[in-house]
């Protein structure tokens, strides 16, 4: 009996040592090769062809993704069970040292002692404590075994194990079974210096072997490209690039900048060099470029090991901004030096926002190097218009794009924390960076791109789809957002700290009334011209993303809750329960209408959401049908409150208002023809929302501004849910088209199986141009409603308007009072 107390460990070493070997010998009959070749263990050649037989070698090329599919599940299993004999042995190794020293522990006290319960049972606590912590490590080696045997063979995996040493000397045994270069293992000096001299050579010699083998030799330019997707790969499986990795990637942008000496002029040098260079085609540059890009993004991001610290020095200083004498220091004989200054590191910031224009839209940086671009870019874009030269806008732009892919660092800035709450010390040089800042400024930028890069900063906060670790990063579409690594509940408070900006009488103030103005051609071709838009109405992609987040938290905005008469609520999350204070929605609103194609969206969605709760209270009248219809008509009330604001805030011309109400209009029809396409809303909804976006905004002119905002037209809307409801009752039961047809002539149209009404009212006109749609109407009044027997069509229409306008009316109300 041991003297230590220890958990054995039930694994038969030898049946595992055997089972592994069993799938050496199946890799190389597959391989075309003896079972007794070690085709795993053993290297052999430098690709796939080299290590399929001879006589195989042209079939397995033709199918090649079969063969190498199998090939690497044998290569798998062989290195998973190679994992388990390496840390059973070394548990069992590790167990029998402490049984030794725990003898010779007890060995060494005295022998009149030894008899001692309590003087021996002393000694072996240290020694059984020492088994439990093996143990838990023994467990954990398990647990990431299970793990990479859960997630087959990947080339994270077979790259983990091939480092590991589980395939002998044949490192490169994935690679070789699979030929594909995200399985190659790096050789940190050789990959390094091989791509280095090439790179080097093609574009500032313009040497033709350096050009091919940057083409065409996967082991170059195509083995750096592959960086993003291993980063992709180790976020997804909760790894990390392994060491030799990161250094590749490190040694090639410190070696391509400062030289083996370290003499260089720095890496942005370089970039300049291949943005210049006329030995390569612009094909090649713009896959230099990229990847180059990519790579850099990959090494800065701390989630899969790397960060901002392993980034050239003149790429960090250029991120950081210039540390620039204040202002009130300045003088006449030192304003040339304080503008050099400024000019150098605006040359190298726009060399580094040119470098990562040209990465792919779903690479992201890390979150220090993020958070340290938008930070600059808040502290120096102001200087943009007043000193000229670089960095340009453009320049701004391609950086806040890239930076913004980092969901901590858009948290950072809205909120000042990082995700685990701490507040987040920014660079000295930021001197000018705060939430309420940062927003204003990043907002109310003009920005060529219409703000499709800047409204990543809060679009993350709407529903965004995880990122494909197999997808290129150059196939994502722009703004693609990835939010793995986002904690639980992060996103909703940093949602709270967004509306809390908003309720800020300054904030909301200084993104309502820019100094921008903005043009327009009307239907006739005319220009009209806007003055002191939004920040939405100038960056329409901005209201865009803002309408996104609208409908992912449709459900917190449409809360009845603080909006009734001496009714309140704060901003706040707790726990699950979100909820917006009435201020903050209607402030949100607002700036998301203040562009018309996004207040045309909008005002679609929500009526699109409002008959669809009619169609769906054909079926059920219960309390989920009933909150349907509580919540639409919270959602309808607070944008047509919106939209009443921003008109009445603009205090917009006849000409302006016309103009804006069509693009509004046209933009809700577009609405409504893509309803039409998607099989998942039904025809009738898509058939009222045409209806509704017509009937919705008025162009007639010397009406004052409220004319031309979607207004109440209880006549239009009373028959428009009687519509609805009588399309939904036929659905139900289509015995009422008889009897419609036997009461009513040219109502029914179409034969057999097509025979419908149109839905459109004016479809239902008599001779003598009057309407038939009441008496149709009141035939089928009294006829029983389908979700509850109990009541009658017309009760049930009664009882949905009734639940909707009196939660649509808590806003107009509230804007009354």
């Amino acid at each position: 009996m041991s003297l230590l107390n220890y958990t054995e460990c039930e694994f038969d070493t030898a049946k595992l040592t055997t089972a592994r070997d069993g799938f050496q010998a199946l890799h190389a009959k597959i391989a075309g090769r003896s079972e007794g070749y070690e085709s795993i263990t053993s290297p052999v050649g430098s690709e796939f062809s080299d290590l399929v037989d001879t006589q195989l070698k042209r079939l397995a090329t033709q199918n090649q993704q079969a063969w190498s599919s199998a090939l690497l599940a044998c290569l798998h299993a062989y290195g998973v069970l190679d994992k388990a004999i390496e840390d059973t042995d070394w548990y069992e190794e590790q167990i029998a040292d402490v049984k030794y020293r725990l003898s010779s522990a007890v060995n060494a006290i005295p022998s009149v002692e030894q008899d001692s319960y309590t003087r021996v049972d002393s000694v072996r606590r240290t020694f059984d404590a020492e088994a439990r912590t093996l143990w838990t490590r023994f467990e954990e080696r398990c647990q990431e075994t299970e793990d990479t045997l859960k997630d087959g063979p990947t080339p994270f995996r077979i790259r983990q194990l091939a480092e590991g040493g589980h395939f002998g000397a044949n490192e490169q045994a994935g690679y070789k079974s699979s030929g594909d270069v995200d399985y190659y293992v790096i050789d940190e000096d050789y990959n390094a210096e091989l791509l280095i001299v090439h790179l080097y050579d093609a574009v500032v010699h313009g040497r033709d072997g350096s050009i091919d083998m940057l083409e065409s030799d996967p082991l170059t330019l195509a083995l750096l490209q592959s960086m993003f997707r291993r980063a992709e790969q180790a976020r997804e499986a909760g790894g990390e690039l392994s060491e030799r990795e990161l250094d590749f990637l490190q040694d090639i942008y410190q070696t391509l900048g400062y030289g083996y000496d370290g003499k260089g002029d720095g890496f942005l040098k370089f970039a300049d060099q291949v943005r210049d260079s006329d030995h390569i085609d612009d094909d090649l540059r713009r896959d230099i470029q990229r990847v180059l890009a990519n790579s850099m993004l990959v090494l800065s991001d701390e989630q899969v090991g790397g960060g901002m610290s392993r980034l050239p020095e003149d790429v960090r200083n250029a991120a950081d901004g210039p540390e620039m004498r204040d202002l009130r220091e300045i003088s006449e004989e030192n304003s040339q030096d304080y503008m050099d200054d400024y000019r150098e590191w605006g040359e190298k910031f726009s060399s580094l926002a040119d470098l990562l224009g040209h990465s792919g839209g779903g690479v992201r940086g890390g979150t220090e190097f993020s958070t340290t671009l938008l930070g600059t870019t808040v502290q120096w874009i102001g200087h943009e218009q007043f000193y000229g030269g670089q960095p340009d806008l453009e320049d701004y732009q391609n950086v806040v794009d890239a930076a913004t892919r980092n969901p901590e660092a858009n948290n950072i800035i809205l909120t000042g924390r990082d995700f685990d709450g701490k507040e987040y010390e920014h660079h000295e040089n930021h001197t000018r960076v705060s939430p309420k800042n940062s927003l204003t400024t990043l907002y109310t930028v003009d920005w060529p791109d219409d703000g499709e890069a800047v409204r990543g900063l809060t679009q993350w906060l709407s529903h965004e789809p995880p990122l494909d670790p197999s997808i290129d990063p150059d196939d994502l579409p722009p703004g693609a957002r990835d939010l793995r690594g986002v904690p639980l509940g992060a996103r909703e408070d940093a949602m709270v700290a967004f509306l809390d900006l908003l309720e800020d009488d300054d904030v909301f103030e200084a993104l309502n009334s820019t100094n921008h103005n903005v043009k327009y051609k009307d239907e006739d071709g005319n220009e009209v011209e806007w003055r002191g838009v939004s920040a939405t109405q100038l960056n329409p992609e901005l209201a865009d993303g803002l309408v996104d987040i609208f409908l992912r938290y449709s459900d917190t905005f449409a809360h009845t809750e603080g909006v009734g008469p001496g009714e309140e609520v704060e901003t706040a999350r707790n726990g699950d329960t979100l909820r917006f204070s009435s201020d903050a929605r209607l402030a949100f609103t607002q700036l998301a209408v203040g562009d018309p194609d996004a207040a045309g969206r909008l005002y679609g969605e929500v009526q699109m959401m409002a008959t669809e709760a009619m169609y769906g209270y054909v079926d059920d009248t219960g309390q989920e049908a009933t909150r349907a219809a509580s919540r639409s008509g919270a959602l309808t009330g607070l944008v047509e409150r919106a939209l009443l604001e921003e008109a009445e805030s603009r205090k917009e011309s006849d000409e302006q208002a016309v103009a804006r109400a069509n693009k509004s209009k046209n933009a809700m029809l577009d609405l409504g023809a893509g309803a039409l396409v998607d099989a998942k809303v039904p025809n009738v909804v898509s058939a009222a929302l045409k209806l509704v976006a017509q009937d919705a905004w008025t162009d007639t002119a010397n009406g004052g501004a409220s004319s031309h905002v979607p207004v109440r037209n209880p006549t239009f809307e009373n028959q428009l849910m009687d519509q609805i409801a009588l399309q939904a009752l036929i659905e139900r039961d289509p015995r009422l088209l008889d009897r419609i047809e036997e009461n009513f002539d040219h109502v029914v149209v179409g034969e057999g199986a097509d025979r419908h009404i149109p839905f459109d009212p004016k479809d239902w006109e008599d001779e003598d141009g009057s309407s038939i749609l009441p008496g149709v109407l009141n035939h089928v009044a009294n006829h029983p409603w389908p979700g509850n027997g109990d009541l009658t069509a017309r009760d049930a229409r009664d009882e949905f308007l009734r639940t909707f306008d009196n939660q649509r009316g808590n806003w107009a109300d509230r804007g009354a009072g």
